[in-house]
């Protein structure tokens, strides 16, 4: 601590707090320390005085949520980063505080208002950052702000190189297009998309065969739109039975895969 006291540079400052700290939350008991949770209370404040110091250090952040959750501090802990990111330079910096913030706001405030703050203030110095643009989503829907919800959705499908988060991006679309919003058609086109990302994505088959069964016996859908459904149902049919890979799964797909060259009256291929 005295060599924190001397240091001129904040990082070296920063280190030296975040050294006391760790020798307090050792595991080893030292009456001469006092309590465990009198250590715990001095160790958060040393470590509330390192991020001060230095709010790009991401190592004291994480100490810090740790110690301040665990007593039960979440509001002083949000305070404390809320300030911290205001002062933080560095985006990865930025990404962390941001998203500790929004995890401590949602699981022990109940306060998704502060999270998704938080998390728009990492999507404004991080903007194709993905991780957090899921987050941010996430906490949108749970808010049920729909058009920032998609917007941000949107933003995420066309973006990054793994095609996971990107197919948990349209699978969301889709499903707030069409149950949510009554947008059919974009519903669709989130679940072609979809498609495109993984062309063998077995969820992403059943669910366009499943959006266009509902297409087909719509009442509203005209007799060559109907046909048009169940011309490519029948296609996807067949697509889902060649990467199905439990047999018992595959029999039943090449079973409705007959009943709908039936329905087409295409025996030859049924």
């Amino acid at each position: 601590i005295a060599l924190a006291d001397l240091a001129i540079n904040a990082p070296a400052r920063a280190r030296y707090l975040i050294d006391a700290a760790d020798l307090l939350l050792g595991e080893g008991e030292d009456d001469r320390l006092g309590s465990r949770e009198s250590r715990e209370h001095r160790a958060a404040d040393l470590l509330d005085r390192a991020i001060t110091s230095d709010p790009d250090n991401i190592l004291a952040a994480s100490k810090l949520s740790n110690v301040r959750v665990s007593l039960g501090q979440a509001e002083r802990l949000i305070d404390t980063f809320r300030a911290a990111l205001g002062r933080a330079k560095d985006v990865e910096a930025i990404i962390a505080l941001g998203s500790e913030i929004a995890k401590v706001a949602r699981d022990e405030l109940r306060d998704l208002v502060i999270a998704i703050d938080a998390m728009r203030f990492v999507q404004k110095h991080a903007p194709d950052h993905v991780p957090s643009l899921l987050t941010l989503s996430e906490l949108c829907i749970a808010q049920r702000a729909w058009p920032e919800a998609t917007e941000t959705l949107e933003h995420i499908a066309p973006r990054g190189r793994e095609a996971p988060p990107r197919l948990t991006a349209l699978f969301a679309l889709a499903s707030i297009y069409e149950k949510i919003l009554g947008r059919p058609e974009d519903a669709e086109g989130a679940l072609r998309r979809a498609l495109t990302v993984d062309e063998a994505n077995p969820r992403a088959i059943r669910a366009l065969i499943h959006h266009l069964a509902a297409k087909a016996q719509h009442p509203d859908t005209d007799a060559q739109k109907k046909l048009a459904a169940r011309l490519e149902i029948a296609a996807l049919l067949e697509r889902l039975a060649n990467v199905e890979k439990d047999k018992t799964a595959k029999c039943d797909i090449l079973l409705e895969l007959a009943d709908q060259r039936v329905q087409l009256k295409d025996l030859g291929l049924a």
